[in-house]
């Protein structure tokens, strides 16, 4: 069998091999793919086929499989923007298959998108639909954080701002520069140099792409430290693991989509080598197992950054200021991301959530690092991320 990417899905090495031809002076190529070949041999059953290439060999949200057949490029069809009747409370699926269920609205949601375009006097395009089930996804908002929630007969107001932001409040600590406020948390090290934090789960992409999630999920977290003020530099990672453990009989796996083993064996690599080619080390993580984290692991994960004092300080943007948007290519991985994080997992969520996981590029990520504003001399005022991109905001209109 061979085993390719899907279209649309980023290959960094495709992109790498095109740039290696052209600089040799080779420009009559005109695309490179990437394959996996396995043989086996033996008297094989299809199931038996299936599940070796789904639990051991193919990710099939990213992957596609050819039996004796030779690889194949794939176009890409152009992205079309299209009304659509918004009606929530329906189960119809669209043109490209997703229900509106898959659009991932609670009921409340589903209701108040229904009403305010029937106000409007028309129905919602597909591009507004996306635009809001992402805005109030759990990635972006953090509904459960600011839910009431019941618990041993006492009920709590918003868990993330009744304990953490609240404590943070009262205690006011003079070497606390920022917090929630930016896109990490920044505190003074020494009078002179201070250090940033950042902290993140990547626990649904790495129970569909136990590689790509965690890989995705430490790049997420190395990302918002050098968007943090001004931008800086990024130092060390951390991690820690909670999954099922690695003995546990396969008979019982079959609700999860890879078994434990291969969450353990490819979720801690996954952050070395991303951070490996970044020249970013991981100096510290552990791991724990537990029956729970079957189906759902906790992939936990950190990152330090230091930077001069003042070049923490978070400046304001005014007009005329200079946008530049720096990143690599956007594909269709990692599509639906932030509002599959609202999703409950189940034994069809890797079918229909397959563009969900983006597939990582530490060596186009590096190359945006090498580049990252630093010093209270720099012309770059302000630093954010957003999507894979990175935007920097530029003082005055320049000349080049």
């Amino acid at each position: 069998m061979e085993v390719a990417y899907k279209a649309g899905v980023v290959d960094p090495v495709e992109e790498t091999v095109m740039i290696g031809l052209t600089d040799l002076g080779i420009k009559n190529v005109k695309a490179v793919k990437t394959a996996k070949l396995y043989i086996l041999e033996g008297k094989l059953t299809k199931k038996q086929l299936d599940d070796i290439s789904s639990k051991l060999l193919v990710n099939p949200i990213i992957h596609r499989v050819h039996y004796f057949r030779r690889i194949r490029f794939f176009s890409q069809s152009p992205i079309q923007i299209r009304a659509q009747n918004s009606r929530p409370h329906r189960q119809r699926k669209s043109r490209d298959g997703r229900t509106e269920a898959e659009l991932h609205f609670s009921d409340t949601e589903r209701a108040a998108v229904r009403d305010y375009y029937k106000k409007l006097g028309r129905n919602p395009t597909d591009v507004e639909l996306e635009t809001l089930t992402q805005t109030w996804s759990e990635h972006c908002v953090h509904k459960t954080f600011k839910a009431k929630i019941s618990y041993n007969g006492k009920t709590v107001n918003n868990i993330m701002k009744s304990t953490i932001f609240r404590v943070t409040k009262e205690l006011d600590k003079p070497w606390c520069l920022s917090v929630f406020v930016d896109n990490s948390g920044v505190i003074d090290f020494d009078g002179r140099w201070a250090l940033c934090f950042k902290v993140e789960t990547h626990n649904h992409p790495s129970a569909v792409e136990p590689y790509g999630g965690a890989a995705t999920g430490i790049g997420g977290v190395i990302r918002d430290p050098l968007g943090t003020g001004t931008g800086r530099q990024a130092d060390l990672n951390t991690d820690v693991f909670c999954f099922a453990p690695p003995d546990f009989p396969y008979e019982n796996c079959r609700k999860a989509f890879y078994i434990p083993a291969a969450f353990s064996k490819a979720s801690a690599p996954a952050v070395a080598d991303y951070g490996n080619r970044l020249g970013i080390p991981t100096v510290n993580g552990a791991i724990l197992f537990d029956e729970r984290y079957l189906a759902n692991p906790l992939v936990l994960l950190r990152h330090n950054g230091a930077y001069a004092r003042l070049d923490g300080e978070k400046r304001t943007h005014n007009p005329g200021d200079l946008i530049v948007l720096v990143g690599g290519k956007t594909g269709r991985d990692g599509i639906h991301g932030a509002t599959f994080a609202s999703d409950q997992l189940t034994d069809e969520s890797g079918a229909k959530s397959y563009t969900s996981v983006q597939i990582g590029n530490p060596i186009g990520g590096k190359e945006g690092h090498r580049y990252s504003p630093a010093g209270p001399r720099s012309r770059f005022i302000q630093s954010h991320y957003r999507l894979r991109r990175r935007w920097f905001i530029l003082r005055g209109r320049g000349n080049g």
